[in-house]
């Protein structure tokens, strides 16, 4: 009876010892400070927020509420009061979200003359 050929390869990586896999160090990561945003705001802000709001030709929620510091929905609520007034007005809706821009300036004029005249 013939043994069994056994090929040299195969012999040396069983004689071979295993390697030992050293574990990953875990490493103490930055925490970020966690901003407090404001949720009412003034007459004052509101004044400016509109400022600026007035020369933004696209205006989201977002976008606002990242440059003030607040939340999103104070952003929304302020944005809706503007459009209520008719000074801008919505361009796009959809279940995302709503993007804001500037009326035309023919519309803008005779909103005044109506609200001045009333």
């Amino acid at each position: 009876m013939a043994g069994k050929k056994v090929d040299p390869k195969a012999q040396q990586k069983k004689d071979k010892a295993p390697k030992k896999v050293e574990a990953k160090k875990w490493t103490k990561t930055e925490s970020k400070a966690k901003q407090l945003k404001t949720s009412v705001i003034t007459q004052d802000i509101f004044n400016k927020i509109k400022k600026e709001v007035l020369n933004m030709s696209l205006i989201t929620p977002a976008t606002i509420a990242a440059r003030n510091n607040f939340e999103v929905a104070l952003a929304k609520n302020i944005l809706d009061q503007i459009v209520e007034s008719g000074e801008i007005e919505i361009i796009a809706k959809s279940s995302f979200g709503r993007i804001y821009g500037k009326k035309e300036a023919k519309e803008v004029k005779e909103i005044k003359e109506e609200a001045i005249s009333a």
